[in-house]
């Protein structure tokens, strides 16, 4: 998707859209989101501001697991929401659904597949998860 401008979203920018707790806040990222999908700008999502909204979501607001990522999955899969390894945010995102583990080692997890690269740790439910991977 070609827009006129690209913008960086921080993490305020999206916990407000998410929460709806500032109508201000919200009602301005509401016609930021609006504008992108009319192809007038786009929108990047960085790697480390998703992590950033995960953990706050997580332990900040309480927030579950399965709404995290299926709301960011929605979110992420919009042609106007760009991200280089978008594919690996959404690998990560299904597996921190499905697992137990942090969101973190579900991204390492995500990228160890897709670069099909083992990687090393001493986290023994990392492992685990590592060892039913390469048995799939």
């Amino acid at each position: 998707m070609k827009a006129a401008k690209t913008v960086i979203l921080d993490t305020n920018i999206l916990l407000r859209f998410l929460r709806h707790d500032q109508p201000q806040h919200f009602g301005h990222v509401q016609k930021l989101f609006q504008e992108a999908e009319k192809g007038t700008i786009a929108c990047h999502i960085d790697s480390v501001v998703l992590a950033e909204v995960i953990w706050t979501l997580a332990s900040y607001y309480n927030v579950s697991r399965f709404e995290i990522a299926s709301t960011l999955e929605t979110l992420l899969v919009q042609k106007w929401m760009l991200n280089e390894h978008k594919q690996t945010l959404l690998s990560a995102l299904h597996q921190y659904q499905e697992t137990n583990l942090d969101y973190i080692d579900c991204w390492l997890v995500a990228v160890s597949e897709e670069k099909h690269i083992p990687f090393e740790t001493f986290d023994m439910k990392l492992k685990k998860r590592q060892k039913i991977n390469t048995l799939v």
